[in-house]
């Protein structure tokens, strides 16, 4: 391929290569529109729901993550559901992380007896246990 050829390709290719980002970027770059009649717009009267409020748990919150196999965890409320999140250290063998999830569910379901519950063993930023009482 002669050298004249070479600078053709290479200039289409180089033109390509930085020109494809602007035009496939997920940034919407379209100017501000006026809200429409959908919009979030509440009535005078509205009250949150509780579906859309989440309550943290902090006393169990605390005794979660002082466990000594566990790197983090919340525990919280939300709608009609209690949910025990739990983030194990890596190297938590699978019985320890069930023995300790299913303890927070039980421990959940005598609390809160009117809720679901879930309760989710996290390793290695993976859901390798759900537990739903």
């Amino acid at each position: 391929m002669s050298l004249k050829k070479k600078k053709i390709i290479f200039t289409i290719v180089s033109a390509l290569i930085l020109t494809i980002p602007l035009g496939c970027s997920k940034e919407n770059n379209a100017p501000n529109q006026a809200p429409t009649a959908t919009s979030n717009v509440e009535s005078p009267n509205a009250t949150p729901t509780a579906i859309n409020t989440i309550e943290q748990d902090q006393e169990l919150t605390k005794k979660l993550t002082s466990e000594k196999i566990v790197q983090s965890g919340k525990v919280y409320l939300t709608g009609d559901k209690a949910v025990a999140s739990i983030t194990f250290k890596e190297g938590t063998d699978e019985k320890a992380i069930k023995e300790l999830s299913t303890k927070y569910a039980n421990t959940l379901k005598q609390k809160y007896t009117n809720k679901k519950i879930d309760a989710y063993g996290i390793l290695k930023n993976q859901v390798v246990l759900n537990i739903s009482l």
